[in-house]
């Protein structure tokens, strides 16, 4: 306890989620979330949202955050812990995954992907997979594999051409508007990654509003077919 609210800390995964919970606003606890990444190339500290609670459902008031939970199997005793989404350091994730996938670590369809397009890179976002054959259940990033709009290309090398030689029709634009323009990327998405079961080595789909269906137990336990159920509801970044 502090003298503002109350403090909990909570380790997830390789997240240390810090939620400040102060005096209630309008009858609602309200609260900061703050972590400390355990990834060595995320070791920063940041706060990430005001969130506000009522009744045990989360709200947030900034969109790119991600949501996680624990289905369990109150029959069997099955348990998957999963987060879902993605967070406001998401850019630093795809370029971490983007090595990953140059470096072979996801399989030929990566490997492939990065031969035919080196200037390429992913986005990641984290969803849970079910494989076809056997049913088993995974929490997994979700890649898209992108390269450059062309057309975007193009332009900038035109304006990077026409700043080069100081030619003042082609180019209007200021020195550090030239610069932001350069430092500009559009993606577009060539391909979906194709995810297989670790277990059989079956093709895995997408769980789709896995979020909603899992909050509802509507998703189906793979060891007895039982209803999941869900606890331990947390925000990250």
């Amino acid at each position: 306890m502090t003298n503002s609210g109350t403090i909990c800390i909570v380790l997830y995964r390789r997240f240390l989620i810090v939620w400040l919970i102060s005096e209630p606003v309008k009858g609602k606890p309200f609260g900061w979330f703050i972590y400390a990444s355990g990834s060595k190339s995320r070791n920063n500290l940041g706060v990430l949202s005001t969130v506000v609670c009522f009744d045990g459902i989360a709200t947030w008031e900034r969109s790119h955050m991600g949501s996680g939970f624990k289905c369990f199997c109150d029959k069997c005793g099955y348990s998957l812990d999963t987060m879902l989404g993605c967070g406001m350091q998401g850019h630093l994730v795809n370029e971490e995954e983007t090595k990953r996938m140059k470096a072979g670590k996801y399989g030929e369809q990566g490997k492939r992907f990065f031969t035919d397009h080196p200037d390429g890179t992913v986005s990641t976002n984290y969803v849970v997979v079910k494989c076809n054959s056997c049913g088993e259940l995974y929490n997994v990033y979700d890649f898209n594999l992108q390269i450059p709009e062309a057309e975007w290309e193009k332009a900038k090398k035109k304006l990077r051409d026409a700043s080069a030689r100081s030619d003042s029709k082609a180019c209007k634009l200021q020195k550090e508007q030239v610069e932001q323009v350069l430092n500009k990327t559009y993606l577009v998405t060539l391909e979906k990654y194709e995810h297989k079961c670790k277990k059989c080595g079956g093709n895995a789909e997408i769980i789709e509003n896995f979020h909603n269906l899992a909050q509802a137990s509507k998703i189906d336990c793979p060891r007895c077919g039982n209803k999941l159920s869900t606890k331990g509801y947390i925000l990250w970044d």
